[in-house]
Parts: structure tokens; sequence; C-alpha cells
């Protein structure tokens, strides 16, 4: 071994444990913010369980001519838009920033429900969901179910008694659950 080779290794062979102490330690990559995108492609999709009906109308990339309102989460962020999906199932939007509530409706045409094979009552397609362009990427898949006839839909709940003019106001209770019962206070009086 020469003299510079000497001189060489030992201050490198003295910094080794402090180097593997520095690599061994706690080391924390930060990344940087996501940014939010700023425009989306929706991608209207029918359900699974709706693919016989899907076939029977000849839609094979998507739901075609779908209505969307895209309704901004923060009311001073702006008023609804309605816009309307194309041929191919999708929907380009531009200038997004924040949550939007997105509202889907394709209604079947008579000449529509008659292509459908017997026994298939489907009306319409819908779907209801949240976007945040904070967290979304730059297409989204949108699935609609079908709407039927013959379905119950339950779109309001009012826990409060109905009062009719010229009848004694009703006494509710609520229970655990939140169910009201209600009763009539009926007066009898003697004549």
């Amino acid at each position: 071994m020469t003299v510079a080779t000497a001189v060489y290794r030992g201050p490198v062979m003295a910094l080794m444990p402090l180097l593997a102490g520095a690599c061994l330690g706690k080391t924390e990559l930060v990344s940087p913010p996501r940014e939010p995108v700023a425009s989306v492609t929706l991608e209207f999709r029918a359900d699974a369980a709706d693919a016989a009906t899907i076939a029977a109308l000849g839609w094979t990339g998507g739901i075609p001519d779908v209505q969307v309102t895209l309704t901004p989460a923060d009311t001073m962020s702006g008023p609804p838009q309605i816009l309307q999906g194309t041929d191919s199932g999708t929907l380009f939007v531009d200038h997004l920033a924040g949550e939007y509530k997105i509202s889907v409706d394709r209604w079947l045409t008579d000449s529509e429900r008659a292509q459908l094979s017997p026994g298939d009552d489907a009306l319409g397609f819908i779907a209801r969901m949240s976007l945040n362009t904070m967290f979304t990427g730059a297409r989204v898949r949108v699935t609609l179910a079908a709407d039927r006839r013959r379905r119950v839909v339950i779109s309001e709940f009012k826990g409060d008694a109905i009062e009719t003019p010229g009848h004694d106001p009703p006494t509710s209770t609520r229970d655990t659950c939140g169910f009201t019962t209600t009763a009539t206070a009926r007066s009898t009086s003697t004549g």
C-alpha cells in the first residue's frame, strides 16, 4: 500500500460509520401538493346488472346523449350548469375547480323502449354522484342504473304530522329511531 492510498483511505474509513448512520436514519420524502385537475372527461356507462338492456339498445361504447346537471357544492361558485353528453357516451367539462354534485339522466324514447326485449321495463338511466377536482383524475367513469317501472322511489321524508283544517291538532311523540307516532286528541262534548 502506498502512502497516498493510506492517507486517502484513512479519512474515508473514519467517515463510513457516519455516512451509514445518516442513510439509515429517518428520511422522509415530502411530495408536493397535488395539482387539481381543471378539465375532466366523464364516461357514462351502464351498471353491470343492466347489460341486457344496453345490448338490446345497441349501445356498445356508452350511454349516449345524457343530460348532465353540474352543481357546485359551494353555491357562491355559480349556478348549476346543464350540459349534454355526446353520442359516444362521454362529456368533456373544462374550467372546473372545487367540489360538484353531478346528476345524470337519460330517458328512453318510445322507439328505444320498443327495441327492448319483452319484460324489460326500463324507462331510462340515472346517476347521482360527487366530484372533487382535488382528488379525481382526468377521466371519471359515471355508472348509471336503469330506472324501471314499478320501482318504489322514496325521495323525501318528513316526520311531522299532517294537519287538516277543522280537526283537532295532533299530538306527536318521536321514538328513539326518529319515527313519529301521531295521535289526535278528540274532544267530546255533551250537549
